[in-house]
């Protein structure tokens, strides 16, 4: 056996993926990655820290306004951070479709802004669109790469354009890149309109812990993430007030400061960044999640840990994405039956 065959034997072993400590570096690509808020950065900063934890090394890849608070919480798991992406022209943040060349162009801009990162063994994309992935397919040279749609491609104008235009690209590039979603009627929605591109069905994200035992009596309820006029920042005040007039506790996810420290109101506890997510949804009998169905149009569900989703109605079109109506239930009205609804 000659000595550079050998040799290039020993450095297949090395690289092979499987094990801590293999020396494979992974880019976690996320262009709404910009503040230490909402599922953008949980998800990032869970799979970086899962992926640190296991021996690889990891860097981060967010929005160019970043704060810095951000790149200081991957640097406390010990990953770079980098900030990659500008702000989308205006033009496609525009209720209007966008023509075959509008679209091709924001995708090379796009495209241009990933390929100044170093490039890695794996590229990740947490939250997929179908820009990015026609960005991606975009790059002189991608690296094997995975990622993770929450929505139809119709959900936006030129979504579905965007999504037929990258699909085809990978395809015609025959580029390693793994794609799927966690609800399995978006990934019907993907298959239709991707041709005979594989899309998985992926399993949902699981980080954190289950609540060991439930309570007969809703007595706590929660409300957590990054509380927004879409997810019912409007209704909070009152909502809230009345709750502790009734007698519950409250536990106020406001990681954006909207109420203030200075709120001292008995059985009401405030919560700014959180460590241990899982841990605080958990001491919860009853989170709720007042959101806009005609903002969000898809299924709100139920993460790790996540006791009791109380809504009040959900229903499905055949071929499409669960549309869900949140609404404040009354105490009374959050029995077996309304929890029934909440899938």
């Amino acid at each position: 056996m000659s000595t550079s065959t050998s040799a290039s034997r020993q450095r297949r072993r090395r690289r092979a993926p499987g094990g801590p400590g293999n020396g494979r570096c992974f880019n976690i690509f996320d262009r709404h990655l910009i503040a230490r808020t909402g599922h953008h950065f949980d998800f990032c900063h869970a799979i970086a820290r899962n992926l640190i934890q296991r021996g690889f090394t990891v860097r981060g890849c967010g929005h160019q306004a970043s704060q810095a608070a951000v790149a200081a919480e991957f640097a406390r798991l010990g990953a770079d951070y980098v900030r990659v992406f500008s702000n989308l022209p205006h033009g496609s943040r525009q209720r209007v479709p966008l023509t075959h060349r509008d679209i091709q162009a924001i995708a090379d801009r796009t495209a241009a802004e990933m390929a100044g990162v170093v490039r890695a063994d794996f590229s990740l994309f947490p939250t997929l669109t179908p820009h990015c992935l026609l960005a991606l397919a975009s790059l002189e040279a991608p690296s094997r790469s995975a990622g993770l749609l929450h929505v139809e491609p119709s959900a936006s104008p030129s979504g579905a354009l965007t999504w037929k235009l990258a699909c085809r690209k990978v395809r015609r590039r025959r580029l390693k890149v793994t794609i799927g979603s966690i609800d399995p009627l978006i990934t019907e929605s993907l298959r239709a309109a991707g041709g005979d591109l594989p899309i998985w069905d992926m399993p949902i994200p699981l980080d954190g812990r289950f609540k060991a035992a439930y309570s007969s009596e809703a007595k706590t309820i929660g409300f957590f993430g990054h509380q927004r006029r879409e997810r019912g920042l409007d209704l909070l005040p009152s909502l809230v007030g009345k709750l502790l007039e009734s007698g519950y506790r409250v536990v106020l996810h406001d990681t954006a400061g909207h109420f203030g420290a200075g709120d001292v109101r008995p059985r009401l506890r405030l919560l700014t960044f959180v460590e241990d997510l899982s841990a605080e949804i958990t001491f919860c009998d009853v989170v709720v999640c007042p959101m806009e169905a005609s903002h969000y149009g898809i299924d709100i569900r139920a993460s790790c840990g996540m006791p009791w989703p109380a809504v009040c109605r959900s229903y499905c079109r055949r071929g499409r994405s669960p549309r869900s109506e949140f609404r404040v239930c009354a105490p009374r009205a959050a029995t077996g039956n309304t929890a029934s609804k909440a899938s």
